[in-house]
């Protein structure tokens, strides 16, 4: 069973959707706006599986919300 998705998630797309600014994410996730922006940019290729479960779940939530 494979449970990653078939594309990388792009970030800064889904953060878009949503209209959040970095800095609203950062204040609502504890992720700094520069390291935000460095995995939005690839600057940060591999950021750790915390970070993005923490986003994952973080931009799910808004998803679901926003219905």
């Amino acid at each position: 069973m494979n449970i990653l998705p078939e594309k990388p998630i792009n970030f800064r797309e889904v953060r878009a959707s949503l209209k959040l600014t970095l800095d609203v994410v950062e204040s609502e996730t504890g992720i700094s706006t520069a390291y935000l922006s460095q995995i939005e940019t690839g600057k940060i290729e591999n950021p750790s599986y915390k970070t993005v479960a923490l986003l994952n779940n973080y931009y799910f939530n808004k998803q679901v919300a926003s219905k």
